[in-house]
């Protein structure tokens, strides 16, 4: 077991045995849930399809970031936006 202490923003370091047993490396995703008095976290696999296109495609990064943010909530509309 390792100890990692709470900063004022509420960051933590994972330790550096934690992150390469998990393959983690800077800019990787970790899904954090709550189980009674434990935090459970989870490294994230897979990229969104959004995530994944990014930079690979030339359009105009305001319009990537609104399709983005409205995607997660599922209000994105093709037509609206050609």
């Amino acid at each position: 077991m390792t100890v990692s202490t709470l900063t004022k923003k509420g960051q933590i370091t994972l330790h550096k045995n934690i992150r390469e047993k998990l393959g983690l490396k800077e800019g990787d995703r970790v899904n954090v849930v709550c189980e009674g008095d434990e935090i459970i976290m989870k490294k994230v696999k897979e990229k969104s399809i959004v995530d994944s296109v990014a930079g690979t495609i030339d359009i105009d990064p305001n319009i990537l970031r609104e399709r983005k943010t409205l995607s997660r909530f599922g209000e994105w509309n093709e037509e609206d936006h050609s």
